[in-house]
């Protein structure tokens, strides 16, 4: 399939894995609740929290890892391409040694920070859910290179195919019955079954085998420079978007969290509308960039992207202005 259509059929399978990613938790947050309880779920919404920061252990390198290969991309440059590939595996590596012990560490003082907020049984239970999550996450990270790789060389369909895959194998876990401990280890086979998957596709598929040798120390420090910026983002995020569940986990409940989550659900939904389209255009840009585009034609990119954006978000948006409270009651309850 040609790269034009490559991209087109990836915008539309973003979409379809972003329209199943936001009605899946329309459908199975009702019963969610309904299945788990208020205090369960919050306890699940708690744990996603904390488990959170641990994604600062990647420094940034994350948003780097696509940049770089597309650059190299743009040169024609496999052997450069296969060289970023080693090192960030690499690094990666080393990181999700890191998210173990840090989630090791975690679990092991819930009990002093969540005492007031959290029940003898939530604490032990919240023990098990943060371990099994910062497994998830440590397994992740060599996947999220990978993933990128595919990114990079606008292989939109395989990879959105994937994630449509693990978003509807995610929902059968949840109508199997599964409690907030079940519905975490379903998700963490999940990614043990997507990273030799991603990794087939790259060797087989692009031809691309990772190389572990020697960077140049100016590329490396280009590539920290770069992350230290996306970093501090990182920081900035996590205090905005995660410290809040935890302060309601120390000085309220669980149900408190529960309620909650029930807001940050369609704050997730909006926000994942709004960058569903410039997530998968960033190779693109990234080489036109690199080739020296116009700006006119830049512009007109980020126009387009701009518009499409602004319709989806103000669609969304004024039919929750409109709908949005008696829809809440029927659906949360």
């Amino acid at each position: 399939m040609s790269k034009p259509n490559q991209l087109r059929v990836g915008v539309i399978m973003t979409y379809i894995n972003l329209i199943l990613g936001s009605l899946i938790p329309m459908f199975y947050t009702p019963v969610i609740l309904r299945l788990l309880g208020q205090s369960e779920y919050g306890l699940l919404g708690l744990a996603q929290s904390i488990t959170g920061y641990l994604s600062l252990l990647s420094f940034g390198l994350g948003s780097t890892i696509i940049r770089y290969l597309s650059i190299y991309r743009a040169d024609n440059d496999k052997d450069g391409e296969e060289r970023v590939m080693g090192l960030f595996i690499a690094i990666y590596s080393c990181v999700s040694v890191l998210v173990l012990i840090g989630g090791w560490i975690l679990s092991c003082y819930v009990e002093p920070i969540f005492h007031k907020g959290l029940t003898g049984a939530e604490l032990d239970k919240i023990k098990i859910l943060i371990r099994i999550m910062s497994f998830n996450m440590a397994i992740s990270f060599p996947i999220s290179v990978f993933g990128s790789v595919i990114v990079a060389h606008e292989r939109y369909i395989y990879r959105q195919a994937i994630n449509i895959f693990s978003t509807v194998a995610n929902l059968v876990a949840l109508y199997l019955g599964y409690a907030s401990v079940g519905m975490t280890l379903a998700g963490t086979l999940m990614q043990v079954v997507m990273l030799p998957l991603y990794a087939i596709y790259c060797v087989k598929q692009l031809g691309l085998h990772p190389k572990f040798k020697k960077m140049p120390g100016r590329l490396i420090t280009e590539i920290l420079g770069f992350s230290l910026y996306v970093f501090i983002g990182s920081i900035v995020d996590m205090l905005f978007w995660a410290t809040d569940k935890v302060i309601l986990g120390m000085e309220a409940s669980t149900v408190a969290i529960a309620v909650y989550n029930v807001g940050v659900t369609f704050n997730s939904m909006f926000t994942n509308l709004s960058t569903a389209v410039s997530g998968v255009l960033q190779p693109k840009v990234t080489i036109m960039v690199k080739q020296n585009a116009p700006k006119s034609e830049l512009s007109a990119v980020f126009i387009r992207v701009g518009r499409l954006q602004y319709a989806l978000i103000s669609l969304a948006l004024s039919g929750f202005i409109v709908f949005g409270q008696a829809f809440l009651r029927k659906w949360a309850g």
